[in-house]
């Protein structure tokens, strides 16, 4: 529950502020000098408390809170009392001890409230069951009470100012990154109160440690420890050092990651931080297990059982999770005891997460022991309960929420294979992909203004799809094992089906464990052999590598070998013919055009290739071809003519930061795009947006009623957070003037935001096929467009040359008179190319979307 623990001071602050002076208007109106007096001194004590709450002093709240409560009751103030029991409430929640706060909470929720305040307490109460709920991992209903109280808040301004805030934070620990960072640093820079600003560093620090920039991260908390020593904000300071520990664990700095936890662990023992203590412990544990240290993450973790009666949260099922994975190769029937109990507490206390991990445990011993029905059966109802957490989250948070639970559909596909079931394995590595992107491309289908669930594919639809389509398609499935501590992820085998035309499926798997190299290596190895890997220019350092072209043939022909060697028998024999690729994780980066056989043939020279995030994807793009078939629709070039073409190149280049926290500088000039786009107008009987004229807002006036797409500009690839990626196009907002849009930067994000009918966009510009990599497939431009409702698209992996871009273009574009299929058409073009510019980094890079 790492990702749902920590729930920043803007929770608590949305409590707090706005009550203190309500009690002096209310004075006046309690009858009898002893009842004022009472009243008074309630105000003392509560004001005394909102200063030790906002000085990170919870347990020194406590008292006064009490106090204030009681008084208030004596003098028949409930509203008073509520307020009073409320905080309590949340200094109970923020010391961990969730029984109480819930116990505090009910006392408040028994009050009766005069009706012309009712529901501003009302609301204040659902807020704060809402933060114990989010603690106790019951994800669903703390979401739905969220969504209750934000529309209670509508009617006053500057409650639901702050209401956003605590819901931006609430919904940023579930993915979305990019409005973290920018409400946190807003925080950050109108915020004077130091307690407040530290708060704010040390979600900054989790929330870069969630993004994989542990070098900001690291800064970040080091930040944060500073001010609360400094400041006395002694509460934070194990969470801080606790996340200073993931850091160097992730940074393979183990012997400052254990000093970091031990530290912290002193610390919340001295101040009776027991919720706390219990995280420092799993944390310290997990690096224990994955260090191999079994006799020490033991001892550590049946320590953190020792604590149990201090504290009550979802750290409790975690640490008994962590005894079961640490003898599921040790002692299977103590590991089967273990997952129990750490299912049955979180069962009984709503922790969905909890009952996740404890299943998907107890499936494991099920498969080891054996009995693979019954851990089949168990893994559907981990995958049910799973997904079941998705409905009304929004796309980035299902993403984000996918990808750290998506290897339970590894483990059920494993089971399956074991059972010699490989067409239910299929439908269920199907279901494991591109869920968001399919609601949101279904959404469009149907015209809905948000994503709607659909039906998983069967084993019937997908041999219809494949049947329907005249076309092979390859699926491959990377099985992921998590490691002791769950915190990493090793590659443990390859899965592939190919079905063919006729609906037959054929089935091969590669042990992973048994190659000399990682995958991930082999892709990072052919990147840098084709001098690719220079890729980053939005909030990284750009490098490059240096092409060998003896290195690259021999790095394409090893990822041949493992990708296509294994089912080369089922591919068609004649060229024509298409085979789509499903990529899988890091698969979706492997630029299969250039892959070579032992022959020294490109697998471009012998198949038509296509591509697609996941057979549901297809499936949902014909539907929409279908949908459109009344329209005056692109269907090749011959009526293309008579279509609306929007072309842009070279645009007059942005100025963007080429490393987090640099000076924004301004993007090469790219003449040959220029070029390119000048070659291919007469084609498309249009005229091009060539400089100035590429300005982002003319571009986005003339996107929605184009047939046809073609950006020939720089692509800027966002591995982080993916939605922000970009195509740079001509800015015209002044320096500095932050309510203008037009920036020059066309994001994915805002892509996702148009409504499109163009039957072709071509992204002829670098990386626009990349961006960040999930389970829900490649998170970038390219998906933005489809999304948006694209049929059809064409994007790179890498920068091109300019001079091979603009011939390939060309020749893709002269092809389509000829063949309507744009898959043959681009296989064409790459083959034109590959004539003249043999080396693979001149023509391999694009890759086509569609039917």
């Amino acid at each position: 529950m790492a990702g749902f623990r920590t729930v920043s001071w803007l929770l608590g602050i949305s409590l707090l502020l706005g009550v203190g002076q309500a009690g002096e208007a209310r004075t006046a109106q309690v009858n009898g000098p002893v009842r004022a007096k009472s009243v008074e001194a309630a105000q003392i004590q509560y004001q005394q408390a909102k200063n030790f709450l906002r000085m990170g002093s919870s347990r020194a709240a406590l008292r006064p809170l009490t106090m204030a409560s009681e008084l208030y009751r004596s003098a028949g103030d409930p509203i008073g009392e509520h307020n009073s029991l409320v905080d309590l409430s949340f200094a109970h929640y923020r010391l961990g001890d969730f029984n109480r706060a819930q116990q505090t909470l009910n006392q408040a929720n028994q009050l009766t409230i005069p009706a012309s305040t009712a529901v501003a307490q009302r609301h204040r109460g659902f807020l704060m069951q809402a933060l114990i709920w989010l603690e106790q991992g019951n994800i669903t209903r703390s979401w739905q009470q969220l969504r209750q109280v934000q529309r209670g808040f509508l009617q006053d301004f500057s409650e639901q100012n702050r209401l956003n805030l605590a819901l931006g934070e609430v919904y940023r620990h579930t993915g979305q990154y990019g409005r973290a960072l920018d409400t946190l640093h807003a925080t950050l820079s109108r915020s004077s109160d130091r307690v407040d600003r530290t708060r704010a560093l040390g979600e900054v620090g989790s929330l870069y440690y969630m993004l994989g920039d542990y070098g900001q991260a690291e800064s970040a908390y080091q930040t944060a420890l500073g001010e609360a020593r400094s400041v006395g904000y002694w509460e934070g300071i194990p969470r801080y050092l606790n996340g200073l520990g993931h850091v160097y664990r992730q940074q393979q700095t183990y012997d400052k990651a254990r000093a970091t936890y031990l530290e912290a662990k002193d610390i919340a023992i001295s101040q009776g931080q027991w919720h706390e203590l219990a995280n420092i412990l799993n944390s310290l544990g997990e690096l224990y297990a994955e260090q191999g240290a079994f006799n020490k993450a033991l001892e550590t973790f049946t320590e953190a059982l020792g604590y149990r009666d201090k504290y009550v949260g979802p750290e409790y099922s975690r640490t008994l999770d962590h005894l079961g994975q640490l003898y599921v190769r040790q002692d299977r029937e103590t590991a089967l005891e273990y997952f129990n109990d750490a299912y049955a507490w979180a069962r009984h206390h709503h922790d969905e997460v909890g009952q996740i991990n404890a299943l998907s445990g107890l499936a494991e011993i099920y498969r080891a022991k054996g009995n693979l029905s019954q851990a089949k059966e168990t893994l559907y109802g981990v995958l049910d309960k799973f997904e079941a957490l998705e409905p009304g989250l929004q796309d980035s948070n299902k993403v984000s929420l996918f990808e750290t639970q998506s290897y339970r559909y590894d483990q059920l596909q494993q089971v399956l294979i074991e059972q010699g079931d490989m067409e239910a394995a299929l439908v269920v590595a199907e279901r494991g992909r591109a869920r968001a992107f399919v609601e949101l491309l279904a959404a469009q289908t149907l015209e809905t203004a948000t994503p709607v669930p659909v039906a998983d594919l069967t084993i019937a639809h997908i041999k219809a799809l494949a049947k329907k389509q005249g076309t092979t398609l390859v699926q491959y499935s990377i099985i992921r094992q998590p490691s002791p501590g769950r915190s990493q992820f090793n590659d443990r085998a390859l899965f592939i089906w190919v079905v063919n035309p006729d609906g037959e499926i054929a089935f091969e798997q590669v042990n992973l464990t048994q190659q000399p190299h990682a995958l991930r290596d082999k892709l990072t190895a052919s990147q840098d052999s084709l001098g690719v890997r220079g890729f980053n220019s939005w909030g990284g350092e750009v490098q490059t590598a240096q092409a060998s072209q003896d290195m690259a043939q021999a790095d394409l022909k090893q990822l041949y070998d493992l990708l296509i060697a294994p089912i080369a028998q089922y591919l068609p024999e004649a060229p024509a013919e298409k085979v789509i690729i499903v990529p899988h994780r890091e698969l979706f980066l492997v630029p299969f055009p250039a892959l070579q056989n032992a022959q020294g043939q490109y697998l471009i020279e012998n198949h038509t290739l296509g591509t697609t995030p996941s057979l549901q994807t297809l499936h949902f793009l014909q539907q929409r071809l279908v949908q459109q078939s009344g329209e005056a629709l692109v269907v090749g070039i011959d009526r293309a003519q008579a279509a609306s073409a929007v072309i842009v190149g070279n645009p007059e280049m942005p100025s963007v930061p080429f490393r987090v926290g640099g000076p924004p500088m301004p993007l090469t000039d790219l003449p040959g795009a220029e070029a390119e786009a000048v070659a291919i107008a007469p084609i498309l009987n249009t005229v091009p947006l060539l400089g100035t004229a590429a300005t982002e807002t003319a571009v986005r006036e003339r996107l929605a009623d184009a047939d046809i797409i073609h950006l020939a500009t720089h692509g800027l690839l966002d591995e982080r957070h993916g939605l922000s990626s970009a195509i740079a196009l001509t800015p015209t907002r002044e320096k500095g003037d932050r309510d203008q849009p037009d920036d020059g930067l066309l994001t994915a994000q805002e892509v996702m935001q148009l409504d499109l009918k163009a039957d072709l966009v071509v992204l002829s510009a670098c990386n626009t096929g990349r961006g960040r990599i999930t389970g829900d497939g490649v998170v970038g431009l390219s998906r933005s467009f489809l999304a948006a409702g694209a049929n059809n698209l064409v994007a790179s992996l890498w920068a091109v040359p300019d001079e091979a871009t603009a011939m390939l273009m060309t020749e893709f574009y002269q092809q389509l008179q000829i063949e309507p299929d744009k898959a043959v058409a681009l296989r064409q073009a790459m083959l034109h190319t590959l004539a003249d510019h043999p080396d693979p980094r001149d023509w391999a890079a694009f890759f086509l979307i569609g039917l």
